[in-house]
């Protein structure tokens, strides 16, 4: 579940979304690696390890 969205400025370590997993209903949260610009992000509900979920523009 993402908290920003496209067009969102970010700063490093700033949480970004949280992921639920299922089996263990557990949450996490996502931070971002870097300070940018949210350009896109995953709308999808089911996640996978390794999926894109929010691409971040930094320069």
């Amino acid at each position: 579940m993402p908290f920003k969205t496209s067009g969102d400025r970010v700063k490093k370590g700033e949480v970004i979304g949280t992921i639920q997993d299922l089996y263990d209903n557990k949450d996490y949260d996502i931070k971002s690696l870097k300070d940018g610009y949210i350009i896109g992000h995953s709308n999808s509900p089911v996640v996978h390890q390794g999926d894109a979920l929010i691409h971040i523009g930094y320069f």
